[in-house]
Parts: structure tokens; C-alpha cells; sequence
């Protein structure tokens, strides 16, 4: 048995999220489809992070255990060619069987593009958020400045939480036009 670090790109539009759920279809379902049909045997994938509905990911590391001998370039090809147009793998490597995608991550770095336009733009609808009246950027980095820190996000945690501590460091937080 071997431990294969994915990382994926995706996007969230049409699906609920990054974890399996009962009331949508998600990234990681299709993943794990995929991986049944690439290895013919069903295979977990678990994630750094859980992604909300319509959530994008541009490097969304993930990792799988499986008894295969595909070379890593062979396996983003045979995974790829199972997985729809808007999931791609862009890296694939064998890792220690100890490594964990959600316990062994580095950091987390989240990007909200705002389109600032009264003028919809179809090319960019699905990852932008369009707000028509003019930003202050100053007063929102005067906001950002206030979150970077260690500080205790118990408070935005859901009530079903599975983990104990809610302390985050936030390493950087900005806006630019």
C-alpha cells in the first residue's frame, strides 16, 4: 500500500463543496469516482481542508492510499481522463504512508476576487463577486491590518465542529485594485 499526495484544481461552481455530503454532489465524490474507475477498487481521498458550496481551488492538496504501481505522470493522466472538465490534477507524487493533506499543511491562502462594476461581465461572473458602488480600499486594509494575528475563531466555528482548537494564525490579509 502506498500514500499518493494529489493536487487538484476545480471549479466549485456546481458542486457543495469539497466533502462528501448527503444533499449535493461534491469535488471529493467525483474524486473518489474517478479513483474507483482509474484503480478499480474503492479508494478514500482526504482533503486539507473542506471548501464551501461553489468554492474554487487552484492548489487543493489531497491524499489517497492504494495498491498500485502507476508511475506518478501515468496516474494524472489515467485519473485525469476519469474526471470531468471542471476537476483537473495538476501534481501527483508517493509520499510517506504517515503524511496527512489536512495535518501536515503549511498554510491555507484564500483569494476573494471582487469585480467593482455596475457592468455584469459574463467571463467573469462565476469568480467574481460584482459589487457596483466604489470600494474604500484604504479602510478595508485598515480592517485586513486588525485580522493578522493569532487570534481564536471559535466564534465563526460551526456547532458540529470535530476539532478542538480554533486558534488560527493569520500571516497576511490585504486588498488591492
Amino acid at each position: 500500500m502506498k500514500r499518493v499526495l494529489l493536487t487538484i484544481a476545480y471549479d466549485g461552481t456546481d458542486y457543495h463543496g469539497w466533502q462528501v455530503q448527503p444533499n449535493g454532489i461534491t469535488v471529493q465524490e467525483v474524486l473518489q469516482k474517478g479513483l474507483c474507475e482509474l484503480l478499480g477498487t474503492k479508494t478514500g481521498a482526504t482533503g486539507c481542508s473542506r471548501t464551501d458550496s461553489g468554492v474554487h481551488a487552484k492548489q487543493f492538496c489531497c491524499h489517497v492510499d492504494c495498491d498500485d504501481n502507476i508511475p506518478d505522470d501515468a496516474f494524472i493522466r489515467g485519473l485525469s481522463a476519469k474526471l470531468p472538465s471542471d476537476i483537473a490534477v495538476i501534481d501527483c507524487k508517493t509520499v510517506a504512508s504517515d503524511f496527512h493533506a489536512r495535518y501536515n499543511a503549511l498554510g491555507k491562502t484564500y483569494v476573494y476576487n471582487i469585480l467593482n462594476s455596475k457592468i455584469k461581465d459574463p467571463f467573469l461572473e462565476r469568480y467574481y463577486w460584482r459589487i457596483e458602488r466604489e470600494l474604500d480600499i484604504d479602510k478595508m486594509n485598515e480592517f485586513c491590518g486588525k485580522i493578522v494575528g493569532k487570534h481564536d475563531f471559535y466564534a465563526f466555528s460551526s456547532s458540529g465542529r470535530t476539532v478542538e482548537d480554533t486558534v488560527r494564525t493569520v500571516k497576511e490579509c490585504f486588498v488591492t485594485k
